[in-house]
Order: structure tokens, then sequence, then C-alpha cells
């Protein structure tokens, strides 16, 4: 918000706006920065956009139903079923200010809303947030330091005061990031054959332990014998050529047989986002992806400049290498648009990097065979710097409402974010966004589950949060989960670098022409 209070004054197109927007809405506009948090919100009624579709937004619809028993405060929410769509039904709405009092967005989401000027900065609520009452003997306050920096950090990426101070324009919700699953099943059997074939930490190791695994896959199938069984005393694997072959004693542990097996098109590790792969990959080597100007907010390209340029080139140099060996998959290489848990789930791949909000989609029917997760692989020449993408949406309060129903506003996105965070998070998989919430009943029961009552799935997703909680977070680990500071136009920007990946890996293009093109095409993102 341009707001008075904030050192900026308001130009006669925004007041007019302004006017008409109070008019469009039926009464004054409340100024969101004087606002009495200490009224009264009970029996307020607001509205609540969210992306989620029916994976995820039932878990939230539960939530919220507690929040309205708990504190009287009425919440209608409707689900724009995707993130782009939510973004896109945000923006239409906010020449006519028919947009909720709540949502959800990326930080490239709160850019397009800071232009619009419909998005509240959350300082002075956090600065006055002591000012609340307890409603039916609940009390919900936070800080700022309440929230893991590192979830924080892109919240004040986005807009900042004439002295390059940032604004507070969201808080952590659903949080996630990218994490290797693979087919443990498989790597302990190529483990028996080959005691080099573990589960790679580096992209080095990918290199050396993807050959070996291609290998003893095309040894397998030379040998005609797909399934593989496991003497129940001994624990020793055999191969028979069929089921009906398994020889007393023993059980079946993986069938390889399956029509849908191939090992031509067996690729040892896939990666599933190729923008994610482009950005993270490009910290790994040592290059830049964008920069921002904190005083005039324009985003820039920085990975084909003097100073990276060079970085870059060898980073896909590594990656063409490691795909025209067969080594490295991605979607494409199997037909798929966006995702390789279908391969993974017909062992046509034995790792898969992909977000940890989509895990539970690498586990295969019928459990047929057990599926983990790893760290990503790092690169080991970066001087021990290691880079994982930080993903999941924040919490943001839209300009709209009468004093009470901001209150009330603001009041759910505290509950949301920290006092019921735990419980969402454990039933969808997202990581928690405080400490608070990780150490809730709710997380605790989930990440204490005894494996004997827990499905592979929910197997999976505690592995997946240990990924996070034991590797990922630890400050001595050094790993950065990292947000790149996002810009007018970054969205759009992010969807066009899988080009760049594309080219790199199917084609045969100088990687100059590849960077060189990308940069005339984008003229309007390069530096002067």
């Amino acid at each position: 918000m341009k707001n008075k209070l904030f050192g900026t004054s308001l130009t006669l197109a925004t007041l007019l706006g302004v006017a008409m927007g109070a008019a469009s809405c039926g009464g004054p506009k409340v100024d969101p920065y004087s606002v009495d948090l200490s009224i009264d919100p009970t029996g307020a009624h607001i509205t609540m956009w969210h992306p989620f579709g029916q994976d995820v937004g039932p878990e939230l619809e539960k939530v919220i139903d507690d929040f309205q028993k708990e504190t009287g405060i009425r919440v209608t929410v409707e689900s724009r079923e995707g993130y782009d769509n939510l973004k896109k039904a945000v923006a239409l709405a906010a020449s006519g200010r028919k947009y909720p009092n709540i949502t959800v967005g990326y930080p490239d989401h709160f850019v397009e809303y800071v232009d619009s000027d419909i998005i509240v900065r959350l300082d002075y609520y956090l600065e006055n947030d002591k000012d609340c009452i307890p409603l039916k003997e609940h009390v919900y306050n936070i800080a700022e330091s309440d929230f893991y920096s590192s979830y924080m950090i892109e919240n004040k990426s986005i807009e900042y005061d004439e002295e390059g101070n940032p604004y507070i324009l969201g808080i952590p919700f659903n949080k996630s990031t990218e994490v290797m699953t693979y087919n443990k099943t498989l790597m302990t059997y190529l483990n028996s054959l080959d005691k080099d074939i573990v589960v790679p930490s580096t992209w080095q190791q990918v290199r050396t332990i993807g050959q070996k695994m291609i290998a003893k896959m095309n040894e397998i199938a030379e040998s005609g014998n797909l399934v593989i069984v496991q003497n129940q005393q001994t624990k020793e694997f055999d191969r028979v050529a069929e089921i009906k072959d398994i020889p007393s004693g023993s059980k079946l542990y993986l069938d390889l047989s399956d029509s849908t097996f191939d090992v031509t098109k067996f690729r040892p590790i896939s990666y599933d986002s190729l923008a994610n792969f482009f950005i993270t990959e490009l910290r790994n080597w040592g290059s830049e992806y964008t920069a921002v100007d904190k005083n005039t907010r324009q985003g820039y390209l920085a990975f084909y400049e003097n100073n990276t340029k060079q970085k870059t080139k060898e980073m896909m140099q590594f990656f063409r290498d490691l795909y025209a060996d067969g080594i490295l998959g991605v979607p494409k290489t199997w037909e798929e648009s966006k995702y390789s848990s279908n391969p993974f789930k017909n062992c046509l791949v034995g790792m898969m990097v992909g977000s940890t909000a989509g895990v539970t989609n690498s586990v295969a029917a019928g459990n047929k065979f057990s599926v983990d997760a790893a760290p990503v692989p790092f690169n080991e020449e970066n001087n021990g710097k290691k880079y994982v993408i930080s993903q999941g949406t924040n919490l943001c309060l839209l300009d709209k409402g009468s004093e009470k129903q901001r209150v009330a506003s603001w009041v759910l996105l505290k509950y949301l974010a920290k006092y019921a965070n735990g419980l969402f998070c454990a039933n969808t998989g997202y990581f928690p966004s405080c400490e608070f919430a990780q150490n809730s009943e709710d997380y605790q029961d989930m990440l204490n589950k005894p494996t004997s009552r827990a499905t592979p799935a929910e197997i999976l997703l505690k592995n997946t949060a240990a990924v996070n909680t034991n590797t990922y977070m630890p400050e001595a680990n050094l790993w950065e989960k990292f947000v790149d500071a996002p810009f007018s136009g970054s969205a759009s920007i992010r969807e066009d670098v899988k080009e760049i990946v594309n080219n790199m890996l199917f084609s045969e293009a100088s990687f100059d022409t590849i960077l060189t093109n990308f940069y005339t095409s984008h003229a309007s993102y390069v530096r002067k």
C-alpha cells in the first residue's frame, strides 16, 4: 500500500481509484494501518481464496471449521483450483475490489498485488499484535521471530522503503522443498551385486554410481531372469525367469518382468521440474539466476553475464553429458508432460528429484517396492555449498473490509500460520512454518507414528519430513534453502527457462547460442 504512514504520498489517480473502490464496496475505505486490533472480531464474516484441490483443500477446510468454532468468526472458503488460477482470479478482481480478505500466494504473486496496490504490509500488525484480545479464552499472538528465518526472507524481498528496508508482505504457511526419492528395494538389490552402488550425495557420485547401475541393469535384462527373489532364511538374493519359478523357502522381492519395464528406457536418476533444475544447479555451480534492484524493483537475468557465463556453461556441459550418457532423465525422456512418477513406478528410474509436496505419487500400487527419501545431490566442487529450493506459499491480507473484518482476517492468518499449522502440515505433507508448529502434538504424532501402523505413503512422508528437519534445517549441515527475489515478470521467466534445459538436453546447439537467444528474447530483463 502506498500509504502516507510509510512516507509515500497517494497520487490523484490512486485517490480516485480508492474513492471508486470504496463506493463499489458500499462504505468508506478503512486505512489498513490504523486498524484498532483490540476490537472484538466475533461475528465478522470474511472470505478466503486458496489454490488447493481435493487432496489438500478438505484438510484446510477442516482447520477453518475448527477456527470458526474457536473464535466465532465466519469464514467463506473458496478454491480456485491451482496457484496460477488463484493469481489470475485475484488480479481480475482487483479493479472491482472483489478479491477476498485473505489468500495465499508465492512471492511473485505478491509482486503483482503490490503493483495493483491491493496487498497490505504486515509490519503494523506484527508491531501491534499485542493489542489483540483473547477469543473464547484462546490467545492467538505471533511475532516475526516465531517463524523460520529461511521462510521469512521471501516475504521481505518484494517491496522496500526509501532507505532500502524491506516491508513484510506475507507470513509462511504451506512450505515444501525438493528431495530425492529412490526405489529402496531396487537400490538394496543392486548394492548386493556391487557394494559401490549406494544412494549418492553429490552429482559427481551420481555419474559414477549411475554408470554402475546401468551396467547391472543391462546384465539383469540380458540374463532374462527378471524376477528377483530373496531366501527367507539367509536373506540372499537370486533371480528366476517367472514368478511360478520361485523356489520353496524364497519369496518375491521385486518383479521386473512386467511389460512396462524396458531396460533401454532405464535412467538412474530423473529431475521433475525443469525450472527448479536450472535455477538450483546454477547456484550449485557458482552462478546466479536473477538479480533485483531494490529501489526500482526491476529484475534482471544474471546467468549469462561476464562474471557468471563460464560457470553457467560448465553446469550445462555437466548435465548435457550426464543426459547423453543415459544417466539423467527428465519427464520428456519418457514422453511425460510434468513428472517422472510413472516411469519411477515402472522401475524405469532408480532415483527421482521432485517436490516434497508430491512424494506420495512415487509410491507404487500394491507395495511393488519400497520408497525412501534422501537429500538432493549437490556439487562437491562448490566449496562445500549445498542448495535446495524453498517452495510453498505464504499468507497475505488484501486491502478489503471493515475494521472488524480486517481484525478477523488477521486472526485467521495467525491461526493458520502458527496455531493450526502443525495439524495442517501433519495431514498434508507440508513442512511447519515455525517451531511452535514443528513441536506441536499433531506434527510430532505424525513424525513418531510407529512404522507398523503406518501406510507406505505415511512412512515416506515421515522420512521426507526427517530429511527436511535433520538435514536441510540445521545450520551445521551447510544447506541453504534459497528463494530468488521476485519481480514483475519473474514468474514468466521461470516458466521460460524450461526451454533452456530442453535445448541443453535435446539439441546440439552451442550453449552460447542457447543463452544468447534467451537473452535476446527477454531483452527487457537484460542489464544495460
